[in-house]
């Protein structure tokens, strides 16, 4: 075939009709096929055409049947680049091994740049669709807030799988202290870390089919310095400066969608300013209007005005309020004084008066001799009591509470048991009182007895503020 790049491709259409042409009618589905068209062609090195219905193939042998090969597995993945995908064994296909962090950084525009420099099709491995698990498993699924995404792995625990579909299990988490059971895609659940392999992604080459390892080769040197460098940018943020902040975090805002507040000033030219220079945001450089600098000046100055106004209403007002009361104390002060003052008079001498007249002046010396007497046989008054002591019933019940839980820490049940017998959260322990502390009397709500996983040890919980404490006398 004519190289297309020396006469626009005037030449390969000359030739074009010396290969074979095979054609499928109707196109497995052409939507997809218009789609995945060009990294088929690319990797194939055949000619894939969408006309109407029909999928037509140009090339040889070899690279129509690549080209079928390929069409079956786009059509599996339907037309996703990154979905996982599990293929039966064909020769040229090779795998390279990835990490997390690597696949996660994983983007289709990646995988577009590999495709072009190596004449490859790549796609993840599926490692988990055709796992089998256990009932009572530990396993992770992705759960999605509401099907939002993207989602989190999170830990659960294999039940079955769905009856009917084979696609389908059943698994149990924890949510907000609830065990929920529900029903997840085999394909977002996996094993736990401990029991996974990494992660791997499949190179497929024409080459290789043939016997050659070229393009191998330069797709995985080419996608492995590709995710060095995402992997890196990821984690130090070095795309946020090359795009000026442009497109960064969660809701693709960034320090540059923030204005320069020195340009609205006119004291900022630099090109490599970490904020924005739009007119839209930041004004333009020096102008008197709005948001420029002559505004931030405008607004600074009506800023203290008010500031100064509300400063002065204020204290006048604060001023004018003391003189009333002031005055109103004057008055009021005097008035009260004098009543006072004679008020005081009268009272001591019609007292006096009155106590002459009933008692002579013998009663008033026993009354004196009485008084002294009195005075020197005063003694200081007890001090306060205390804090009251809680009462003989609680503290009895504390101290039979205790010698049960003693006893029960020591028996053998409690010594035998597994950690995986001994509940995990609050809601669970409330469930299995009367399993674990048989012979105990019910704590007052809102408290309930727990076990120690590794010492075996029993303590308190409250339920309320989940507090705990090993003394059971807290707990009355």
């Amino acid at each position: 075939m004519a190289d297309a790049s020396t006469d626009g491709g005037f030449q390969c259409l000359q030739q074009a009709s010396a290969l074979r042409a095979q054609i499928l009618d109707p196109a497995p589905d052409a939507s997809l096929c218009r789609k995945v068209s060009k990294r088929i062609a690319r990797a194939a090195s055949c000619g894939v055409e969408v006309v109407g219905d029909s999928l037509v193939l140009l090339g040889d042998e070899d690279a129509c049947t690549c080209a079928r090969l390929l069409l079956d597995w786009t059509n599996e993945q339907k037309g996703d680049a990154l979905a996982e995908l599990r293929p039966r064994e064909a020769n040229g296909l090779d795998t390279a091994e990835l990490t997390e962090a690597e696949v996660k950084a994983l983007s289709e525009s990646i995988l577009e740049q590999v495709e072009q420099e190596a004449t490859v099709y790549l796609f993840l491995r599926d490692d988990h669709s055709e796992q089998q698990y256990k009932s009572g498993e530990r396993i992770e699924f992705l759960w999605t807030d509401g099907g939002k995404e993207p989602g989190k792995w999170c830990e659960a625990t294999f039940v079955r799988k769905s009856v009917g579909d084979g696609d389908e299990v059943k698994i149990r988490y924890q949510h907000e202290q609830r065990d929920i059971e529900c029903t997840a895609k085999l394909r977002q659940v996996r094993p736990e870390e401990s029991k996974r392999s990494p992660p791997g992604i499949y190179v497929y080459s024409r080459a290789a089919a043939c016997g050659g390892r070229a393009g191998l080769a330069v797709a995985e040197r080419k996608l492995k310095a590709l995710l060095r460098d995402a992997v890196g940018k990821a984690s130090t943020g070095q795309s946020w400066f090359r795009d000026k902040g442009k497109g960064v975090g969660k809701e693709g805002k960034g320090k540059a969608s923030k204005p320069c507040f020195n340009f609205q000033k006119g004291f900022c030219d630099r090109d490599n300013c970490l904020y924005s220079h739009d007119v839209a945001l930041a004004g333009e450089k020096g102008s008197k209007g709005a948001p420029g600098k002559g505004s931030w000046r405008q607004e600074s100055s009506d800023r203290n005005k008010s500031w100064k106004q509300n400063q002065d209403d204020q204290s006048g007002q604060r001023q004018q309020s003391w003189q009333q009361k002031d005055d109103w104390r004057k008055g009021e002060w005097k008035s009260s004084h004098d009543s006072n003052k004679s008020n005081w008079k009268q009272d001591w001498g019609q007292n006096r008066k009155e106590w002459e007249a009933r008692q002579d002046w013998q009663n008033r010396q026993q009354n004196s001799g009485k008084s002294n007497e009195t005075w020197s046989s005063w003694t200081a008054p007890a001090e306060p009591p205390g804090p009251p002591h809680p009462p003989i019933q609680h503290q009895i019940e504390a101290l039979r509470q205790n010698n049960l839980d003693l006893v029960a820490k020591n028996s053998p049940a409690w010594q035998s048991l597994s950690p995986d017998q001994i509940p995990t959260t609050v809601a669970m322990w409330r469930r299995r009182q009367n399993e674990f502390f048989p012979d105990a009397k019910e704590l007052p709500e809102p408290w309930i007895r727990t076990l120690s996983k590794t010492s075996r040890k029993m303590y308190f919980t409250n339920t309320q503020d989940l507090s705990s404490t090993y003394d059971i006398a807290s707990c009355f």
